[in-house]
């Protein structure tokens, strides 16, 4: 795979150039080890049911450290709403699909706990 981006600042792209690679490294080894077959394509990707899955692991180990195993990213933290009643419950994450940024926060958090509470589940 060839991977093309440009520097962005800070009002552009919450990511850093190293998140932003991680983000989209963790892609790659997706659709290579995990999901055989073009993204997107397949029974397992009927009606975005991977949406969850595909962009909350790529944000959970985009904060993947050489020494500290995998940090949550403040970014992502901070975008997950203070309201409770505005948060995404586990439900609502399973079943959310492209045209929100939103639930990129939410699937990193429940990937999050599962690595952090459930792994052997995650």
């Amino acid at each position: 795979g060839t991977f093309f981006t440009y520097e962005r600042t800070p009002q552009q792209s919450s990511y850093t150039l190293e998140e932003l690679f991680r983000h989209e490294f963790t892609h790659y080894l997706q659709a290579r080890y995990e999901v055989p077959g073009s993204w997107g394509q397949g029974e397992l990707y009927q009606n975005e049911r991977m949406t969850w899955f595909d962009e909350g692991n790529a944000e959970f180990f985009a904060g993947s450290t050489r020494t500290n195993n995998v940090v949550p990213r403040k970014s992502v933290i901070r975008g997950l709403s203070s309201n409770p009643a505005e948060r995404y419950t586990a439900e609502r994450t399973l079943f959310s699909k492209y045209g929100s940024w939103d639930f990129y926060n939410y699937s990193f958090a429940l990937q999050s706990y599962l690595y952090t509470h459930q792994f052997e589940t995650f």
